[in-house]
């Protein structure tokens, strides 16, 4: 009887001595790479270094554009973990001379953010790589392509997928257009 109470104590035991590669083990959909080299665990570990070093306070901004050009785009700004400002905008494509043009629709700061339900939801990138990991890297790779990728700082700024076959307008996932510390 007590022989069969240490087997699983002992397993237990190996998981937590070994745990250095364990997130690789049981979740191999985070060591996806994108054209920066870099993994899913590897910014996810890049980004907690440089957050603690500059002080929990950055602004970044997610898009969603339409092969036609047209989409929106909403800026955070982040102050020592919190979620303190956020601008929404439209972004509109003239089919007629293509330039870009981007008109503000709410700005919120404060106890306003996150009342307008326009935009991104008004979140942390610490909240986003959670959201990449369990919502985007884990689908189906025979019917999606996954993509991830990061900035020159090590930074996700792709995560997300295209079902397979899909033409237009068929991206699931985060797409960053700008990111500063602050």
């Amino acid at each position: 009887m007590a022989k069969k109470r240490l087997f699983p104590i002992a397993i237990l035991m190996a998981l937590v001595v070994g745990s250095c590669g364990l997130e690789d083990a049981f979740a191999p959909h985070l060591s996806v790479r994108g054209d920066s080299g870099v993994s899913y665990i590897e910014s996810k570990t890049s980004w907690q270094k440089q957050k603690q070093e500059n002080g929990d306070s950055y602004e970044y901004a997610l898009e969603v554009t339409s092969f036609t050009g047209h989409g929106n785009r909403t800026i955070m700004s982040i102050e020592n973990g919190k979620v303190m400002k956020r601008t929404y905008l439209t972004v509109y494509m003239d089919p007629d001379n293509g330039e870009v043009e981007e008109q503000e629709v709410y700005s919120e700061s404060g106890l306003e953010v996150g009342t307008n339900s326009e935009g991104a939801k008004p979140l942390t990138i610490d909240a986003l790589y959670e959201i990449c990991a369990s919502e985007y890297l884990v689908v189906d790779e025979e019917n999606n392509r996954i993509y991830f990728d990061t900035n020159d700082e090590e930074i996700m700024d792709l995560c997300g997928y295209v079902p397979i076959g899909c033409a237009d307008d068929c991206f699931t996932g985060l797409t960053f257009s700008h990111f500063a510390w602050k």
